[in-house]
C-alpha cells in the first residue's frame, strides 16, 4: 500500500477522495473498490496533470514485489469502470501509449479544515446582482453553511453504512481466527464449477494469511453442499463457517456471503455482492477484501499482494480450469480423463495461467501413461507463480509413486508445506510417504499421526479419511482402520478406495464374508475391477460358496493370471494363498512395470510372510527402500 496523506482530501467531478480514511465518494455515496485499485487512484490523483510512467506507477503500487504489467492494466480498467470513465474519451484517466497514464480531470485539493463542499454563487448572469440587506445575507450564509454541514453529514452516514457491511458488525466477527469454507451453493444447474471456483479462490487467498486458519471442504463438494453449515464448522473444529450462495441470471452474478458462529449459530455478518459475469474477477476481489475486513485482519504488505493477485484475466480459461478441478476432485478414472481436456483448454486460452498448468500436472500424476509429463507441467506452473504449493506436492507424489525417488519426494512435500502450512493434500501425501518408506513401527505410527494432522485440516476429505484407514491397517490397528474407512464412506458412499481397504482389513481380521462383500461392491462399479462381467462374478460367488475364501482367491488368481494387468494385486492373491514363489514372481513383475501400488510393499501386512525372503529384501534394496 502506498503512503497516504493524513490531512488532505481531493475533489474531482462528482467524486471526493479521502486517502487517510481510504474512502471514495460519488455525490456523497461510497464507491467500493479493491485496495489496490484505490491505491492506483490515489497515486494518479496526487500527481494529477503529470504523466506517471508505467514503471513508476508499478513501483509505487508494488514496492516489494515483481509483477507483470498486466496487473497495472487490470487496475486501470477496474478504476475506469468505478469512475464511469471511457478509455476512448477519457474524462479522468488518459492513456499515453507505451508510456503510462495521466489523471486529466481538474482536481481540487482541500485540507481537513476545508472539507466542507464549496458553496458557489448562484448568480451566473452578467446583470448586477440585487442588493440584499445585511441581515438577509447573513441568514442565507448561515443556511448555506447548514446545507453544507448536512451534505457532509449525509456523506458520513453513507460511508458509515458502507463500512458497516465491510467491517465487523460486532466484536465477535473480528475475533474469529479459524474458519471453514464449504463449497458455495449454486442455485442454477450447470454453474457448480463457478460456485466451486468462488470458494476455492477465497480459500486459496485467505490461506495465505498466517493469523487465520482456513479449513477447506472442497475435497468433497456433494457432502458439504448438502450439510448444515453449523455442523460443518463443528466437525472442522473451527470458530466460524463462511458460506456462499451463487445465483446467475443471464450475464449477471449475485453471491450472498454469510459468516456463522459455529457454536452459537449466530449470524455474524452477511452481504450480497453483485456484478456482471465478465467482471467475475472484480467480484472475487470485492468478496475477499470484505471478508478480510470483517474479520479485522491486520495484513502485511505481502499478504495484501496475495489477496489481490488474479490467476488469469481470461474468463473462459478460468471456467475451463474450474470445470477440470471439479472433475479432478472426484478422482474417478473417467473424471480424471475428462479433467485433462478442461485443463488443456484453460492453458490454450491463457498460456500464462499457472493454476491451469498445476491442475493439468495433478491430473497427469494419476495416469499410468501420462505421469512422465507431470513435472514439466508442474515446473511451468511454478515458473509462472512460485507461490503455489500444489505443484511441489504433485511433483512429490510422482517422485514417490512412480519414480521411487524418496529424497526428492520428501523435499517437494516439505517445500509445499512451507509455502502453505494449511495445504491438507501436501500433509496427506507426506504422511503416506513417511509410513511406506519406514514400512514398520515407529515409521508407520508416525505416518498415522501425520495423516491425522492432514485430516484436521480437511475433515470432509474422503481420500484422507480412507488413507488414514489404510495407514492404520499398516499399523495393525484394524478396528480403528475400519472406523476410518467407514467414515470415508459416510462422506462419499462411492469412494472405492475405502471399500478396497475394508476388504483387506476384514481379511486380516478373519471376516471373510465381509471381505467378499466389499469386493462385490467395488466390482459393481464400472471399470473398477478387471473382468467383472456377470459370468466371471458368478464364478467368484460359486467358488466362495464351495470352498470358502481360499476358493475365492484361487478363482481370482486364475482370472487375473489370464489378464495380468495388475501385477501387485496378483502378488497379493498368491501371498494370501501362501504361495511365496508366485507372490515374489509377481512382485518382480510389478517392479518391472512400475506398478503404482508397489510403494506399499514394505508396509502391507499381506506380505509379512515374505519379509525374511532374500528375493523380497533384494526387491526393497532395488527400490531404495
Amino acid at each position: 500500500m502506498i503512503p497516504q496523506s493524513a490531512n488532505h482530501l481531493y475533489r474531482f467531478g462528482p467524486f471526493r477522495l479521502n486517502p487517510a480514511e481510504r474512502l471514495l465518494l460519488r455525490d456523497g455515496q461510497p464507491v467500493p473498490v479493491t485496495p489496490k485499485v484505490f491505491d492506483t487512484l490515489v497515486a494518479l490523483v496526487e500527481h494529477h496533470g503529470r504523466l506517471l510512467k508505467k514503471d513508476e506507477l508499478i513501483g509505487k503500487l508494488w514496492p516489494d514485489a515483481t509483477v507483470e504489467e498486466d496487473n497495472l492494466t487490470h487496475n486501470i480498467s477496474a478504476l475506469r469502470k468505478a469512475l464511469g470513465d471511457d478509455r476512448n474519451s477519457a474524462r479522468f484517466i488518459e492513456t499515453v501509449p507505451r508510456l503510462g497514464y495521466r489523471f486529466v480531470a481538474e482536481v481540487h485539493e482541500l485540507s481537513e479544515g476545508e472539507a466542507q463542499p464549496e458553496i458557489e454563487s448562484q448568480n451566473t448572469t452578467s446583470e448586477p446582482a440585487e442588493k440584499i440587506p445585511a441581515e438577509t445575507a447573513q441568514r442565507r450564509l448561515t443556511n448555506r453553511k447548514a446545507i453544507a454541514l448536512l451534505v457532509l453529514a449525509l456523506a458520513a452516514l453513507g460511508a458509515a453504512i458502507y463500512w458497516s457491511f465491510a467491517r465487523p458488525s460486532n466484536d465477535a466477527a473480528a475475533k474469529v481466527r479459524s474458519i471453514t469454507i464449504p463449497p458455495f451453493v449454486s442455485r442454477v444447474a450447470g454453474d457448480e464449477y463457478l460456485a466451486l471456483g468462488m470458494a476455492e479462490t477465497l480459500i486459496t487467498r485467505l490461506s495465505q494469511i498466517r493469523q487465520l486458519v482456513v479449513r477447506p471442504t472442497n475435497a468433497y463438494q456433494k457432502y458439504a453442499a448438502g450439510t448444515d453449515p453449523i455442523a460443518i464448522g463443528r466437525r472442522q473444529d473451527v470458530e466460524a463457517t463462511l458460506t456462499g450462495e451463487l445465483h446467475r441470471v443471464g450475464e449477471s452474478v449475485s453471491v450472498k456471503i454469510s459468516l456463522l458462529d459455529a457454536k452459537s449459530k449466530t449470524l455474524l455478518w452477511e452481504r450480497i455482492f453483485n456484478n456482471r459475469l465478465e467482471a467475475i474477477f472484480e467480484l472475487q476481489d470485492s468478496i475477499t477484501d470484505h471478508v478480510a475486513g470483517v474479520l479485522g485482519l491486520e495484513l502485511t504488505r505481502r499478504e495484501r499482494e496475495l489477496l489481490s493477485k488474479q490467476p488469469t484475466g481470461d474468463i473462459e480459461a478460468y471456467e475451463a480450469y474450474m470445470k477440470g478441478r471439479l472433475l479432478w476432485n472426484d478422482r474417478g478414472h473417467k473424471e480424471l480423463r475428462e479433467s485433462f481436456l478442461h485443463f488443456e483448454h484453460a492453458i490454450r486460452k491463457d498460456g500464462r495461467f499457472a493454476l491451469g498448468y498445476s491442475g493439468l500436472a495433478s491430473a497427469y500424476a494419476f495416469d499410468y501413461q501420462l505421469w512422465p509429463k507431470t513435472e514439466e507441467m508442474a515446473r511451468k506452473a511454478l515458473e509462472l507463480d512460485p507461490t503455489l504449493a500444489e505443484p511441489h506436492a504433485t511433483i512429490g507424489f510422482v517422485r514417490m509413486y512412480w519414480e521411487w525417488n524418496w529424497l526428492g519426494a520428501e523435499e517437494e512435500f516439505k517445500q509445499a508445506i512451507t509455502i502453505n502450512p494449511n495445504f491438507a493434500t501436501a500433509h496427506h501425501w507426506y504422511a503416506i510417504f513417511t509410513a511406506v518408506c519406514g514400512g514398520a513401527s515407529p515409521a508407520v505410527d508416525l505416518g498415522v499421526e501425520m495423516m491425522k494432522h492432514a485430516l484436521a485440516l480437511d475433515r470432509f476429505s474422503p481420500a484422507i479419511n480412507a488413507d488414514l484407514g489404510q495407514l492404520l491397517y499398516f499399523a495393525r490397528q484394524y478396528d480403528e482402520a475400519i472406523a476410518a474407512c467407514q467414515k470415508a464412506l459416510a462422506i462419499d458412499p462411492s469412494f472405492t478406495n475405502a471399500n478396497r481397504y475394508l476388504h483387506d482389513i476384514y481379511l486380516k481380521k478373519g471376516m471373510s464374508a465381509e471381505a467378499v462383500e466389499q469386493f462385490f461392491i467395488v466390482a459393481q462399479r464400472p471399470a473398477e475391477v478387471t473382468h467383472s462381467d456377470p459370468t466371471t462374478l458368478k464364478a467368484y460367488r460359486d467358488a466362495y460358496k464351495a470352498e470358502g475364501i481360499s476358493g475365492f482367491w484361487r478363482e481370482r488368481k486364475k482370472v487375473l493370471s489370464r489378464y495380468p494387468v495388475d501385477a501387485y494385486r496378483l502378488a497379493q492373491c498368491f501371498a494370501r494363498l501362501g504361495e511365496k514363489e508366485g507372490a515374489l514372481d509377481w512382485l518382480e513383475e510389478a517392479y518391472r512395470s512400475r506398478a503404482f501400488n508397489l510403494v506399499y510393499v514394505k508396509a502391507d501386512p499381506v506380505f509379512e510372510n515374505l519379509w525374511d525372503e532374500k528375493r523380497f529384501q533384494n526387491l526393497l534394496k532395488r527400490m531404495r527402500m
